[in-house]
């Protein structure tokens, strides 16, 4: 249905012209005279990375019709894969002086800004791809999809006045820049994190709750087999403070919510137990091996990538048990903390060293509780160091997951903006005027 004062365009009406890409000849022992972008230049949100490429050497003649102009944009003509339909498309707002095509897997689209603003058809046609429609313009050949192009500038799309196209594409964009500046942030504490339990898990802090610092204190380390620790902490294996370990239960199960909840290898993320996807056992042998809050799940047997993974429940539902792919790891309360534990065994320094032990079993590899045991922890003696240091890192955790919120609901606005603006079915001048003070 056609919004009122708005016109009806094929895809192919709305374009100046359109193009193929070209990939050219490698540059040999002189630079490239031009950067061509590819597949993995583009993301799924729209967005083109012109820092990304590949130098390569275009015939003058073929660089001068082909080159990239700012408002172009770039249409995934060939690729896609499993679940994922090729049809992405990027705008391309570079204005260096700095010579840019795309490779021959994509299309160029050179809009009509008589008809079309380039950047609110760039948001039109990424609308279009995260539609079911992109499904049935998707043609397969021999290990590689096509989009079925022709077909593909036939179809028809609705299009308010320019100067309405642009107040969409303003407010589309300004929406885009913060989800962007959004992503960087949570990078960003991402990688802080991974410094922060460098720094923790081999400086501790001290009785303030400062990190110990062996340049201004040398006096308080010492040397140790895995390198410089605080001379309160000692290294020891893992199996002299875990004493016990026990194995879960290996048992049928099944999506029927009568039983008991089992926990599986893939309930185990980012150091927590994740019960959204659970199976579930009628076994009187689920019932005799519960889950107790505090306890720490290590999953013994996964993929090279996931092996080793390891989480801490919480106590989310009132009965569970858990499978036998995980054991439970039973630490001796007065030395090792559980919460410690964990974060230890999430450690990537940690994941590389217990990785040494996974041997090899059918599409699966597998590290036995007796070898997990044998690796050394660097610990410290007091719990209260060690409380301290799981404080640290869940406040940081706390910090992320608040941005991490942020970008969600920003995200979920950006979708229902779309849905609203890009259709008509909400006219962005009363939006605007809603804004104004």
């Amino acid at each position: 249905m056609r919004p009122d004062g708005w016109s009806r365009r094929t895809i192919r009406e709305c374009l100046a012209g359109q193009f193929s890409g070209e990939w050219g000849s490698e540059p040999g022992h002189q630079d490239g005279n031009a950067t061509v972008l590819r597949s993995t230049d583009l993301d799924d949100e729209g967005h083109v990375d012109v820092y990304g490429g590949a130098q390569r050497t275009i015939a003058t003649a073929k660089l001068s019709m082909k080159r990239l102009r700012p408002g172009d944009i770039l249409l995934e003509a060939s690729g896609g894969g499993p679940g994922k339909p090729v049809g992405r498309v990027a705008l391309f707002a570079e204005c260096s002086s700095a010579r840019y095509l795309c490779s021959n897997f994509f299309r160029t689209l050179r809009p009509n800004r008589s008809v079309a603003d380039p950047s609110f058809l760039a948001w039109r046609l990424h609308y279009l791809y995260r539609s079911p429609t992109i499904w049935s313009l998707q043609q397969q050949t021999t290990g590689i999809i096509n989009l079925k192009f022709q077909d593909y500038l036939n179809i028809d799309i609705c299009l308010p006045s320019i100067p309405q196209q642009r107040l969409v594409a303003d407010i589309l964009d300004a929406l885009d820049r913060l989800i962007l500046k959004s992503e960087r942030i949570v990078a960003k504490l991402s990688r802080m994190k991974q410094g922060l339990m460098h720094d923790l898990l081999t400086r501790g802090v001290d009785e303030n709750g400062d990190l110990r610092n062996p340049e201004e204190h040398p006096e308080q380390f010492k040397d140790s087999t895995l390198g410089m620790i605080p001379k309160v902490w000692s290294v020891l294996p893992l199996g002299e403070v875990v004493p016990h370990v026990v194995y879960g239960v290996s048992v049928p199960l099944s999506f029927n919510s009568s039983g008991i909840p089992v926990l599986r290898m893939n309930n185990l993320k980012n150091g927590e137990a994740d019960v959204s996807d659970l199976k579930y056992s009628a076994s009187v042998m689920a019932r005799r091996l519960l889950l107790r809050p505090g306890d720490v799940l290590f999953n013994r047997t996964n993929s090279i990538e996931h092996v080793g993974r390891t989480g801490i429940w919480r106590g989310q539902l009132g009965l569970a048990s858990f499978a036998s792919y995980l054991v439970r790891l039973d630490p001796e309360p007065a030395r090792l903390n559980n919460e410690f534990l964990n974060h230890w065994l999430n450690w990537p320094c940690t994941q590389v060293r217990i990785r040494r032990y996974a041997t090899p079993g059918v599409q699966q590899v597998n590290i036995n509780p007796t070898n997990l045991r044998k690796t050394m922890i660097a610990l410290p003696s007091s719990i209260s160091e060690q409380v301290a240091i799981v404080e640290s890192l869940v406040a940081h955790d706390a910090t992320i997951a608040s941005e991490v919120r942020e970008l969600a609901k920003l995200r979920l606005l950006k979708q229902g903006l779309m849905d609203d603006l890009i259709t008509g079915r909400v006219h962005v001048t009363p939006i605007l005027a809603e804004s104004t003070p």
